[in-house]
């Protein structure tokens, strides 16, 4: 009994439950991606340390012919706050900010981004909002004029008609992640535009219409998926998918122990070597008529260009005509322009909009509208040289406007309220 007693008194010890972990699991075939965006982290911390406004790497292995990475687990992709309607502009502001400090770093290094999206972004409202970009894996040194990394909706123009790239890229994409943030709306919706022009872009169609191969390639991705309650290397354990795509899935995982695993670069790189020489290779076909279609016109194949074109009028109709001389340099310009560096089919709108006007559509107040549209339009010029670096974003007068508040609610709520408000702007 009196053990019995006492095992009741005294409290048995609790377990600390196991870390978590974003797992990323990249298929087989696209194994030196992931070493390219294992190499970035690394050279990003390398003088500083880590950053506080891009996700955390922790380590790197090799596992049944994946390069896996465990990352900090942060919050969730900031689309998923935006499905649900505007954020309140103090919180659009606070995001912003830190986005800037992790495009700071980047560009600092030399590295831009290209695909700033809210997909790209993970976000945490508790305890303390913080925002942290991620997926580094098309972070880029060496911006190449005619590559297109961008995603759609964010890719700036210089991208679509082959102009120049440089690291003010990626401020014309925070520039619309912005504004869809405060409206729940993206800026540039070409295929809206092109929807309501061509009967063709109303029907949805599979991927295989286009490419035979994409069937095969969703084949081999389904084969290579795990289970949850997997272990990978004796340290973690998968839980749930938190995503997945064409070259990698995430996990919420488990960690079992604190063993570190070899995930040198020299370790990774000689396994994804043994990966590629396993895979058969033909060099009997010529060039890929897709590939020749892009070089000429920097669009995949018909419904790409004219979702190019229509994207680009979208621009006009806020920017006004891009630079003559400008556009018509572009690699791909003959696609799109005429040789003088005029749109094709003359699609000047009759009632051009601002973009005031159209974050005032989109139900901010006039003052808000004003001000937004005041931080966001630098970003948003033809030319790349023309923006302002991210440096010089930080110090925008939108970024650091104190919280107003409706003059009703300061009469009509208690002292201790308006007080914490006032603290709080």
């Amino acid at each position: 009994m009196k053990s019995a007693e006492l095992s009741i008194k005294v409290p048995i010890p609790k377990t600390a439950p196991p870390q978590r972990v974003a797992l990323k699991i990249q298929r087989r075939c696209y194994g030196r991606d992931a070493l390219t965006e294992i190499g970035i982290h690394h050279y990003l911390r390398r003088d500083h340390g880590p950053s506080p406004d891009l996700i955390g790497f922790h380590e790197a292995f090799f596992h049944d012919g994946h390069v896996c990475t465990s990352y900090e687990l942060h919050g969730r992709s900031l689309d998923t706050f935006v499905d649900r309607g505007p954020l309140p502009l103090n919180e659009v502001r606070a995001i912003t900010r830190q986005l800037l400090g992790g495009l700071v770093r980047m560009h600092e290094y030399g590295f831009a981004h290209t695909d700033v999206k809210p997909q790209n972004i993970l976000y945490r409202r508790t305890p303390k909002p913080r925002a942290r970009l991620s997926d580094l894996g098309n972070a880029d040194n060496i911006l190449r004029r005619g590559s297109n990394r961008c995603t759609r909706d964010y890719t700036p123009p210089e991208v679509l008609l082959g102009n120049p790239l440089d690291l003010r890229l990626d401020l014309w994409s925070l520039a619309c992640t912005v504004f869809e943030l405060a409206t729940g709306h993206v800026l540039f919706d070409p295929y809206q535009a092109t929807g309501r022009k061509y009967k063709e872009f109303n029907q949805k169609l599979p991927e295989t219409a286009y490419d035979p191969s994409v069937a095969a390639d969703a084949a081999a991705e389904a084969a290579e998926q795990y289970r949850a309650g997997h272990i990978l290397s004796g340290k973690y354990r998968l839980e749930s998918k938190l995503g997945s795509g064409k070259f990698a899935t995430v996990w919420r995982a488990a960690v079992l122990n604190s063993n570190p695993l070899d995930g040198t670069y020299d370790t990774l790189s000689a396994n994804c070597k043994e990966i590629e020489d396993a895979i058969p290779s033909d060099n009997t076909s010529t060039e890929d008529p897709a590939r020749s279609w892009r070089k000429a016109r920097g669009a995949q194949d018909l419904h790409d260009l004219v979702l190019n074109y229509e994207h680009l009028v979208l621009m006009q109709e806020l920017l006004g005509p891009p630079p003559r001389e400008w556009a018509a340099s572009g690699n791909y310009a003959s696609a799109y322009c005429t040789p003088d560096g005029h749109f094709k089919h003359d699609p000047a709108p009759a009632n051009p909009v601002t973009l005031e006007t159209l974050l005032r559509h989109r139900k901010l107040r006039a003052t808000d509208a004003r001000e937004l549209a005041a931080f966001l339009m630098p970003m948003l010029t033809w030319k790349p040289a023309d923006r302002p670096i991210a440096t010089a974003c930080l110090d925008h007068p939108w970024l650091h406007t104190p919280l107003r508040i409706s003059p009703f609610l300061t009469r009509h709520l208690p002292p201790h309220r308006s007080q914490k408000s006032a603290i709080l702007a």
